[in-house]
C-alpha cells in the first residue's frame, strides 16, 4: 500500500494537477475512493479550501491505482462543478481507462 504523498506523486507524474484536491484515507475494501458531497449534493472541502477526495485501501494499493481513482473522481467533480449530474460511474471509468492505458 502507498501513502497520500505517494499517491499525489504519482498522480501529478501523470498530469493531473492536485492542487484540486486534499486527499484523506479510509479504511476498508468496499471501494477504490470517493468525493464527499452535502445531502444537496455540494462538494465538501477541506480545511484547505480544495475539495476532498478520500481513498481507501484499493485506491491505495500502487500508484497507478491511485491515479486510476483520482481521474475516475475527477470525472465527477467536473460534472458537479458545471452544475450536471454526477456523471454515471461507467462514463466516469473512462478516465480510469486512459490513465491505466498511459500510466506513467
Amino acid at each position: 500500500m502507498i501513502s497520500l504523498s505517494e499517491a499525489i506523486a504519482a498522480a501529478e507524474c501523470n498530469g493531473i494537477d492536485m492542487r484540486l484536491f486534499e486527499l484523506a484515507y479510509e479504511a476498508g475494501d468496499f471501494g477504490f475512493g470517493y468525493i464527499s458531497q452535502t445531502g444537496g449534493g455540494a462538494i465538501i472541502r477541506g480545511e484547505t479550501g480544495r475539495i476532498m477526495l478520500t481513498l481507501m485501501d484499493p485506491g491505495l494499493r500502487s500508484g497507478r491505482d491511485a491515479v486510476e481513482t483520482i481521474a475516475h473522481e475527477l470525472n465527477h467533480v467536473r460534472s458537479i462543478l458545471r452544475g450536471e449530474d454526477v456523471l454515471e460511474e461507467g462514463v466516469a471509468e473512462i478516465s480510469a481507462q486512459a490513465v491505466r492505458r498511459y500510466f506513467r
